[in-house]
Formats: structure tokens, C-alpha cells, sequence
């Protein structure tokens, strides 16, 4: 923290830095393994693995994550790139975003036709699914990696630097996932696995920047994981 004078005041101005920053991630992510290799099994068990555990741990992550991560968004307001307020209200021109929808649509129908041969929809889709994949994924993961460290990112570094480095962190919390599904040394899939992840944070980022507000990631990653529940069930 750093203290200033104004007209005789003591002003108290809160400093993000990289270490500090990186501090937070950290937080998050071993949050998020505890959830992962010891709630999450606990849980599993008792609500019965279906749609109803599905959507518990979507709402866990929503309080712990997105809840967290709006209060650091406000405490940390003078070192973010756009306000909290703005990130929600700015208005947003559709028509410059086309070709980021366009390119996020290309991408899913190579992945369904690679993964699944077809564009019928999946035997093994289920609609309560959704709930949980598609409505709070979204929010939850794209409040925590655009809305707050994407956008303390660009406060202090270039955009491409804090793309690059959003797009990594993004990849990195997807590993205690793969790790507990036994994916994570599957080759070549944990390789495409991880190009897919980059691709998508840099999407994701790149819509952030170029809108400003955080409805629009957060619109394409429903987007996606509607079309991924949909046609691989995933």
C-alpha cells in the first residue's frame, strides 16, 4: 500500500503487483485442487454424481471464485484497466465481434468433427447438464480470468503479454481436472487438450479487450460448451 497527502488527508492507494497478483492465482488454484481431489469425491457419493452434483459444484465454484474475485475486482479498483462497473455496462458494437463468433464456431466444428465424426447430436448428451456446463462455467471461470486477472494484467503490461499470460494460467487450472479424470498423460489427447485451452483463452481474452465488458467472453464460453455438451458430451 502506498499513503499520499490530499488537501491534508491521508489517502491510502492499494498497490496490485506481479507478486501479489501471482499471490491471488495461487490461492485460487489450490483452492480449486482442494475442491477437486478431496470435496468434490466427498460430495460425489452423497448428491449422487448426476445433475445435481454437476450444479453443486458449479455453485461451490461460483461463491468461492467468482464471489472472491468481484471483491478483489473492487478493492483492487484503482489498478484495473476497466471498472467493475464497466466491465458489466459498457455498451458493446456486435457487429466489430462477428468475426470472433465466427472463428469460435470454425474452431468448434473442426474439434466436434475430430472428436466425434459427425454433427449429430451426442447419445450421451443430457439436458441437465446444461445447467451446470453452460450457465455458471461461463460466469464463474470468466469473471476470475478476464474479469479480474486479465483485466489487473492490463493495467501494468502490454495486451499481448497479458494475453499470453492469461492464456497460460487458464490452461494451468484445467490440470487438477484432467489429473483426477486419469486424462492428463493420455497422448496425443492431453496435447490437442491443451492447444484447445490456449486457443480458447486467447479467444476469450481478445473478446475482453475488444469489447470491455464481460458479458461477451463470457456469451462465447457458453457458447462453446453448449456445442461441446451438445455434440460430444463433453
Amino acid at each position: 500500500m502506498i499513503r499520499s497527502s490530499v488537501n491534508g488527508r491521508i489517502r491510502i492507494k492499494k498497490e496490485l503487483s506481479l507478486a501479489t497478483l501471482c499471490t491471488y492465482y495461487v490461492a485460487f488454484y489450490l483452492i480449486w485442487c482442494l475442491n477437486v481431489f478431496l470435496l468434490f469425491p466427498l460430495l460425489s457419493p452423497v448428491l449422487g454424481g448426476g445433475a445435481i452434483f454437476l450444479v453443486t459444484k458449479e455453485v461451490l465454484k461460483l461463491l468461492i471464485w467468482a464471489i472472491s474475485a468481484l471483491c478483489l475486482i473492487l478493492y483492487f479498483k484503482e489498478n484495473m484497466w476497466i471498472s467493475l462497473k464497466e466491465m458489466f455496462t459498457s455498451g458493446v458494437k456486435w457487429a466489430s465481434l462477428i468475426l470472433i463468433f465466427v472463428v469460435l464456431l470454425l474452431y468448434a466444428f473442426v474439434v466436434i468433427y475430430l472428436f466425434g465424426g459427425s454433427f449429430k447430436i451426442s447419445p450421451n448428451f443430457e439436458a441437465s447438464s446444461l445447467i451446470a456446463a453452460v450457465l455458471f462455467a461461463g460466469i464463474t471461470e470468466e469473471i476470475v480470468f478476464r474479469g479480474w486477472l486479465l483485466n489487473a494484467a492490463l493495467k501494468k503490461y502490454n495486451k499481448w503479454i497479458s494475453i499470453i499470460s492469461n492464456m497460460v494460467l487458464f490452461l494451468f487450472i484445467h490440470f487438477p481436472g484432467w489429473i483426477y479424470k486419469g486424462t492428463f498423460f493420455e497422448m496425443p489427447g492431453i496435447l490437442f487438450n491443451c492447444f484447445g485451452i490456449l486457443m480458447l483463452g486467447f479467444i476469450f481474452s481478445y473478446a475482453f479487450i475488444k469489447s470491455r465488458n464481460i458479458w461477451v467472453p463470457i456469451i462465447l464460453h457458453m457458447f462453446w460448451n453448449l456445442l461441446m455438451k451438445l455434440f460430444l458430451a463433453m
